[in-house]
């Protein structure tokens, strides 16, 4: 477990906590990936929702657990991969709409 304030630093029972467990991604062909999908909940009794259809992010390089300092394994943010050297070439492959 990682425990730290909100602001980052390290904390010793001053302040607000945050607590996180890194847990085992699901992984797409061995590729760590994300989905955004886009929904309004505009009333719930009764239930009125909207639903906008969304993407999928997929890392540029394969998911190797030992590898932590690697983002472009480990973060599917597109401001991160879009670094990446092969992004150009590979973004097609890594950004899917659904």
């Amino acid at each position: 477990f990682f425990s730290s304030s909100a602001d980052g630093s390290s904390c010793r029972g001053k302040g607000s906590l945050a607590v996180q467990q890194y847990v085992p991604p699901l992984l797409l062909d061995g590729f760590k990936f994300d989905l955004q999908v886009f929904v309004l909940v505009a009333r719930t009794d009764p239930l009125l929702a909207f639903y906008h259809d969304g993407y999928a992010r997929i890392a540029m390089e394969e998911y190797e657990e030992e590898s932590l300092k690697n983002r472009f394994a480990h973060d599917t943010s597109t401001s991160v991969q879009r670094k990446h050297p092969k992004w150009e070439e590979e973004k097609e492959k890594k950004l899917l709409s659904f």
